[in-house]
């Protein structure tokens, strides 16, 4: 695969690997420009969010470049999910580096990025940093309509280019390149810079609630102090997303900051961050109670919501 084919050059040498394959059919597409984001989906929430990096060495002034790739693959080789993919240099790496005017034997300075690869593939080289904290809200609707749109599958790996998914899809040019309805588990249980995610452990509890797991609560929580104007409803959106708790959020009356959590132990986890962690907010007190479950409609989604109504649908 290679990608931002610019020169007849560059269309020619591609083709000549894809002869090499004896690939019978051959696709090309629409460059997309942006950052490759995969979005795992479970039912009505998005679950976690990775972007993948395509390869790259950073110099430190004593290694050549084979060396530096050799010092990533044992980095890479600490990693489950990595360790079987090793960074090898390709032709299509070559050449990249011939039009940067470097050869492998070339040593980089301390500190400078170099990328081998347009291509952020993981089996090419590529890495994943987690990024599910600083993805928008509304990009939780894009993912839900995807997943529907896909014969309603229970899950999916929902593949996306985009600009900056810490932005709203209305602000950049963007693009669904791929819907996995089987996406493989290890780039979000094996991340590796960011914060590991358990979707296997969502998706159990999704498809078996109450199966060998805790059993659900419902708890409604009200915030005070310095916590409206400081992108407090983002921040528990996202949080709730990653614990794989439903509800809604919304701004109370007096300043107050008002939440429902729906979901097994991760509540009680949940509950703990909004109240000692959240970025920015200054918590001054929180009141927790106990009350009834969503309906069915509303599980399995979280939102923020102007209204107790809206968030009720």
């Amino acid at each position: 695969m290679t990608t931002d084919v610019r020169e007849r050059e560059h269309f020619d040498a591609a083709w000549q690997i894809i002869a090499q394959l004896n690939a019978r059919t051959v696709i090309c597409e629409e460059q997309i420009p942006g950052k490759d984001y995969r979005l795992i989906v479970i039912g009505d929430g998005l679950c976690a969010v990775t972007q993948r990096v395509p390869a790259y060495v950073v110099g430190d002034g004593r290694h050549d470049i084979s060396g530096l790739i050799a010092v990533k693959n044992r980095q890479r080789a600490a990693n489950p999910y990595l360790g079987s993919k090793p960074i090898e240099l390709t032709e299509m790496m070559l050449r990249n580096l011939a039009l940067a005017g470097l050869t492998p034997a070339s040593v980089l300075p301390e500190g400078q990025h170099l990328q081998l690869h347009a291509v952020a593939n993981i089996g090419s080289g590529g890495e994943s940093h987690d990024v599910t904290e600083h993805v928008h809200p509304e990009w939780a609707s894009v993912a839900v309509q995807a997943r529907r749109a896909l014969y309603d599958a229970v899950h999916v790996g929902l593949d996306l280019l985009a600009e900056d998914i810490s932005l709203p899809p209305s602000a950049q040019k963007w693009a669904v390149i791929e819907v996995n309805s089987n996406p493989e588990f290890g780039l979000q249980h094996f991340v590796q810079h960011g914060q590991a995610r358990d979707v296997a452990g969502m998706l159990i509890d999704h498809v078996f609630p109450g199966a060998g797991r805790a059993r659900a609560v419902t708890k409604r929580m009200t915030l005070t102090g310095a916590v409206q104007d400081v992108g407090l409803r983002r921040w528990i959106w996202g949080q709730a997303h990653l614990h794989g708790v439903s509800g809604w959020v919304r701004n109370g009356a007096d300043g107050a900051v008002e939440a429902l959590f729906h979901g097994a132990r991760a509540v009680a986890q949940l509950m703990d961050k909004c109240r000692d962690n959240a970025p920015r907010a200054r918590v001054a007190n929180c009141v927790v109670e106990d009350c009834a479950a969503p309906g069915a409609d509303a599980q399995g989604r979280f939102v923020i919501a102007a209204t107790v109504a809206e968030a009720l649908g």
